[in-house]
């Protein structure tokens, strides 16, 4: 069956965070600092502090200096940087700190472009490349990208709608311009398989995906909802402790992904309408009888 491509900007992050701990050290990347020396033919560790040599023209000296002073890699994934969620929102669009970085939770797409740099300046390879290598092509991910591939079939990007069912005009960003936070295109097979992956364990060491999976930070407000790295962690019933889920939200374009790792259930929902989390709600309450997600 050929799918349509659809994209989103939040249901990347999660692949964007998976990427992250696939790159860290088969087994003992999540370790404590005073725990011993990291495999140095690892290219990255959940622990790392930002390399000093790490150089980006479009993070301030500030942010080089304060994210480089022994803070760890998982603050990115559990959006703790302190950057706002887009640099445009800011005065002159220019990047800044909005929080302390560590000290609280705030969304932050640029948190994840940050990690994108670091990635791929210690990797030596670009975002898509160590995605396809490390996540995509294990998976048979074969039509998952992070920016509109030229070569696709352009009548297989769905369209967006707004509330009255009239279809939006969406530039699509091309993958010259991969950003770690936005525009993944993929379809619902490839992002099923993925889904299907992380609810059996990702392929990561056992320590490696407790860490991915376990709440770093919680929701103000709400203490049985966190962030976990790249994943939202809700408190689940007791046959179902750990639910995670991240949803993404474009205009005419709603994304969710919810999986229970204990029950290895899970579901993918894509929407291209403005209207599409009402029917994600409705779809929830049929398939979970789960009241932690459906109030």
């Amino acid at each position: 069956m050929t799918h349509q491509f659809t994209r989103s900007a939040a249901t990347g992050v999660a692949l964007g965070a998976l990427l992250a701990c696939h790159a860290s050290p088969p087994s003992g990347a999540v370790r404590a600092p005073e725990s011993g020396v990291r495999d140095p033919s690892s290219p990255f560790a959940l622990d790392d502090s930002i390399p000093r040599w790490m150089a980006d023209a479009h993070v301030p000296a500030l942010a080089l200096a304060v994210l480089d002073g022994g803070r760890v890699t998982s603050t990115r994934m559990s959006h703790q940087t302190g950057f706002p969620n887009w640099r445009w929102s800011l005065p002159g669009e220019k990047l800044a700190f909005q929080a302390e970085p560590g000290a609280k939770l705030g969304y932050s797409g640029e948190g994840f472009e940050y990690l994108r740099h670091v990635l791929e300046q210690r990797s030596g390879g670009s975002l898509q490349h160590l995605a396809d290598s490390l996540v995509f092509a294990p998976l048979g991910m074969r039509e998952t990208t992070f920016g509109w591939n030229p070569a696709a079939d352009p009548g297989r990007l769905v369209a967006a709608h707004d509330r009255a069912s009239a279809a939006l005009a969406i530039t699509p960003r091309p993958m010259s311009r991969a950003n770690a936070a936005d525009w993944l295109v993929t379809t619902i097979g490839d992002y099923a398989r993925f889904a299907a992956s992380v609810l059996h364990g990702a392929g990561l060491a056992p320590a490696t995906y407790a860490e991915m999976t376990r709440a770093q930070v919680a929701f103000d407000g709400k203490p049985n909802e966190a962030m976990g790295l790249g994943w939202e962690v809700m408190r689940g019933p007791v046959t179902d402790p750990a639910i995670l889920l991240h949803s993404g939200s474009d205009p005419g374009i709603k994304t969710i992904v919810i999986l229970l790792p204990a029950s290895h259930r899970g579901l993918v929902l894509f929407l291209n309408g403005e209207r599409g989390m009402d029917v994600v709600l409705r779809i929830v309450k049929a398939h979970f009888a789960i009241r932690e997600l459906t109030g």
